[in-house]
């Protein structure tokens, strides 16, 4: 019998090649992991709330603006405030006073992912508001701005400023 009939010969390069795509594809899956697992919070605003039924800490004959924060990610998020950022020349954050009640939990994870923010409407505060800014425990701020233009005109102001 011919020994030589079926031989198998793996190159170095082959090698080489099979090795960078296990890399890339291992890569890959780690950083999907990584990204997937972060999390990713998400604020609505709503206006022009009235509470129904009785409640301890709203009254039913006033209008409230609710801020809602969603935790669309995986790990949890202890959010501590809420702010709002007016325009205008003393450009001040306004600290929604529901920041401080402990009658919410504030963690947000996957079995409990939204927590609320609720405040008397003020006309002459949301007509200057420029953004809402919600802060984590760590100290992260998120920001929704309230128009779709308003970060624009941010830019705007900075370049007339430089001029």
């Amino acid at each position: 019998m011919d020994s030589n009939l079926f031989k198998l010969e793996i190159s170095a390069s082959a090698v080489a090649w099979y090795g960078a795509i296990v890399a890339t594809v291992g890569i890959l899956v780690s950083l999907y992991n990584v990204l997937r697992d972060r999390a990713r919070i998400k604020i609505k605003f709503q206006r022009d709330m009235q509470i129904i039924g009785p409640q301890p800490v709203y009254d039913p004959n006033k209008t409230y603006f609710n801020i809602t924060v969603i935790n669309k990610g995986r790990r949890p998020v202890n959010i501590t405030k809420a702010a709002i950022r007016t325009i205008g020349r003393e450009r001040k954050y306004a600290l929604l006073s529901d920041s401080f009640s402990a009658h919410r939990n504030r963690v947000l994870n996957e079995s409990n992912p939204t927590t609320e923010f609720m405040m008397e409407q003020i006309e002459d505060l949301l007509a200057n508001a420029w953004f809402i800014c919600v802060y984590d425990a760590t100290g992260r701020a998120y920001r929704k701005f309230l128009h779709p233009l308003l970060p624009l005109s941010n830019l705007w102001r900075r370049f007339k400023r430089k001029v």
